[in-house]
């Protein structure tokens, strides 16, 4: 998941401007649209998680593959709400999948 949260990041990099050293979260640059900005890096994670979780998960058995099942789970629907909620996500951006998401 660490890839995929890594994969995200990257797609504001020109959005916004990093400090030269520390750690920071800066705001995006001015004349940046956050909110289409943050649904096409959550499109990027999404797809990502997608990807990784069958080759992740079906690496394991039993409650370990459970578990990881669960948290891939989690973090998808994560995501469904941020898209819709916070950032106002057009509909054609929001997954299928977000229709098992509480």
């Amino acid at each position: 998941m660490t890839i995929c949260a890594k994969e995200h990041e990257g797609t504001h990099k020109g959005q916004v401007t990093c400090p030269s050293t520390g750690f920071s979260r800066p705001g995006f640059n001015s004349g940046e649209n956050v909110n289409a900005d943050e649904c096409a890096a959550y499109v990027v994670e999404y797809t990502c998680l997608l990807k990784h979780q069958k080759t992740d998960c079906n690496k394991l058995t039993g409650a370990a593959r459970s578990e990881c099942l669960r948290l891939y789970h989690l973090r998808l629907c994560d995501i469904c709400r941020f898209m819709k909620t916070q950032y106002h996500c057009p509909t054609s951006q929001i997954p299928s999948f977000c229709k098992y998401c509480p």
